[in-house]
């Protein structure tokens, strides 16, 4: 039994060997894609508005009705 699992992990850490990564930058992965409506066409729910802060990838700001 033990045998197996040492089989296991021989063959799974000699496969590894083979394998590489790419060495791709992320502005010339980004550079690829076009931009493209993804979502629905309408919002729905109770957003109105949706912003990103130029410069900024990971801030957004997001709009929407309240009160009740």
């Amino acid at each position: 039994m033990n045998n197996k699992y040492l089989y296991l992990v021989a063959a799974f850490l000699l496969s590894t060997f083979w394998v590489s990564a790419q060495n791709v930058s992320t502005e010339q992965a980004i550079k690829k894609y076009k931009w493209r409506a993804i979502g629905p066409a309408n919002m729905g729910g109770r957003v109105t508005d949706i912003v990103g802060v130029p410069g900024d990838q990971s801030t957004f700001y997001f709009g929407g009705a309240d009160g009740g």
